[in-house]
């Protein structure tokens, strides 16, 4: 993590976040908010009410060997995105990155992931993995429509998500998930 922290603080516009004990830290030395086009009003309203500044963030994780559930970066810029998540891939190949917007990117161990938690939660509960449906909408769940048994995509995502699903159903807005769980697991 300090490896990577090193490397995205380097970054021009773009601005990391650490996941670590259920909340959402920013460097309250060098965190500003970032503004891309994309950006939902209802968003951006989300993002300023829950970062967390913490001053030396870096540092902090450093000293305490915090292990942060995720690291998020926001972009003003996708094409910018774009080139940056080419390049760290290609230095941290063990590490899993993607994303759910235009502008931003997550970073994760290789060991984690929705598809991993899933079938993981589905042994603990002796689900098998042909009986889970997984409901998503972008790149970032893409691994986790691959390993259920029924993949469910919002009508919302995008024409690649879109590939994934056995089941498109309605849009975030109609009420999609509800859909789905109405017309396959209710019935």
């Amino acid at each position: 993590a300090a490896k990577v922290i090193d490397e995205v603080s380097t970054w021009e516009h773009c601005a990391w976040e650490a996941y670590y004990d259920g909340e959402i830290f920013v460097d309250a030395d060098a965190y500003r908010f970032l503004d891309h086009p994309d950006m939902l009003p209802a968003l951006k309203s989300y993002m300023r009410r829950t970062r967390q500044p913490v001053k030396h963030l870096a540092e902090k994780i450093r000293r305490e060997h915090i292990s942060m559930e995720k690291m998020h970066m926001v972009f003003e810029n996708t094409e910018y995105r774009d080139q940056k998540m080419q390049e760290i891939r290609e230095k941290f190949p063990g590490l899993a990155f993607s994303h759910a917007t235009t502008f931003n990117m997550e970073i994760n161990s290789s060991d984690a992931g929705k598809g991993k938690g899933l079938v993981a939660l589905g042994k603990i509960l002796g689900i098998s993995r042909e009986e889970i449906m997984a409901c998503g909408d972008a790149a970032n769940d893409w691994d986790m429509l691959q390993m259920a048994g029924f993949p469910v995509v919002m009508g919302n995502a995008d024409e690649e998500t879109k590939k994934l699903a056995a089941f498109v159903t309605k849009s975030n807005e109609e009420d999609g998930v509800a859909y789905a769980v109405e017309q396959y697991v209710l019935r």
